[in-house]
Order: structure tokens, then sequence, then C-alpha cells
């Protein structure tokens, strides 16, 4: 009874993802949103905000950048010179928190800037 039950589960799972993987897929693109207030930044990792606004980490600039509803970007420079920050969250204490890879520590920014 058991491995009839689980013969059936499995052509019905089968089933289930042959069925996904042959659905169509509608063309769509990515809309970009240049950065000018960062020249020469590479955003590399991104969460949203307590302020609703999106926050990045940018290695090549060295710096944690707000990026507002409006599109303007503020980049907040780390403490440490090359820190290179990597990885943001937004905290329980409704602060960012970020990875700083090169200076071996967490960085931590209010989200009007402050350390």
């Amino acid at each position: 009874m058991l491995r009839r039950f689980l013969s059936s589960f499995r052509q019905s799972a089968l089933a289930g993802i042959l069925l996904l993987i042959s659905l169509p897929v509608a063309a769509q693109s990515v809309t970009e949103f240049p950065l000018p207030n960062v020249p020469g930044g590479e955003p590399f990792s991104i969460t949203a905000g307590p302020d609703n606004n999106l926050w990045f980490t940018d290695q090549k600039v060295n710096a944690i950048v707000r990026l507002t509803t409006a599109g303007v970007a503020t980049a907040f420079p780390t403490v440490t010179p090359n820190a290179a920050p990597a990885a943001i969250s937004r905290g329980f204490d409704g602060a960012m928190w970020s990875t700083e890879d090169n200076a071996n520590a967490i960085g931590h920014l209010t989200v009007d800037g402050l350390g």
C-alpha cells in the first residue's frame, strides 16, 4: 500500500514539475536606475530599509548608499578605509548593519546617516 502511494506521489510530483517547466515565460526587462551621485561605484548587496528606501553596499567607493524612491542616492563612507562593505541587512533596532570584509568588522548606520 505504501509503495503504491509513493509511486503515485512521485508520478504526481513529476507531472507537476514537467508542467512548470513547460509553461511559457513572458518576455521581461529590467529597469535600471543610474547612480549619478555615486560616481565610479559598483553596487554589491541591496536590501529594503525601515525608512522605505533601498540601501546597498558599494565596495568600490567604500560606502553604504541610500537610494530614495525619488532616485536620489546618498553615499555614507565607512569609517575604515577600504573596508569593502559587502552584505547589508536591516537590524531589529531600525538601523542598517553591514559586513566589512577587509576590516573584519560589522558596520552600523542609522537611517539618518549616523554611525
